[in-house]
């Protein structure tokens, strides 16, 4: 009997060691994930500021002025609806790593796209492609931006020009 009590309970700590290895690991895979998530969202952010040449400062600048934009060629146009649809897709695969876990929500404030749908609807030439952009993006997305949306959203006080879609 004694032999039979000893050999349950080193199955016991057994299984219970194993419980506690797997959950190192576990532990330490989501840390790996989470970094890797972090270093994914890093380098696209990068790349979305390494495009930023004069010509494209000129425009972040002009964007937030309607008679700035009313000048615009198509080829402007077409670069910044190119730098948002970036942003979009930057802070869409933010949002899909929160919705897998990989991330917490926070960490989308953490870096930097808290702030998006403000700064996205205070640009006159946004609302002016939204729709554009709205199709391209996830339902999920254009819901959350719908919902931070101001009245006068719709509002574009200009042609745009060199969009698809528009």
């Amino acid at each position: 009997m004694p032999w039979r009590l000893l050999t349950e309970t080193v199955a016991a700590i057994g299984v219970v060691g194993s419980l506690v290895f797997v959950g190192f690991e576990i532990r330490a895979n989501t840390t790996q994930a989470r970094a890797s998530a972090y270093q994914e969202i890093g380098i696209a952010t990068a790349g979305l500021h390494l495009d930023l040449d004069e010509w494209g400062v000129r425009l972040f600048v002009e964007q937030y002025d309607a008679s700035s934009i009313a000048s615009w060629s198509p080829e402007d146009w077409h670069r910044i609806f190119r730098n948002w649809l970036g942003v979009f897709r930057v802070w869409e695969t933010l949002q899909r790593q929160v919705d897998l876990g990989l991330l917490d929500a926070s960490d989308i404030k953490a870096m930097g796209f808290g702030n998006t749908p403000n700064v996205a609807w205070g640009s006159v030439a946004f609302r002016c492609f939204w729709p554009a952009v709205q199709e391209n993006t996830s339902p999920e997305l254009v819901a959350l931006m719908e919902t931070a949306a101001p009245p006068d959203v719709h509002d574009c006080p200009v042609e745009v020009l060199g969009v698809p879609g528009m």
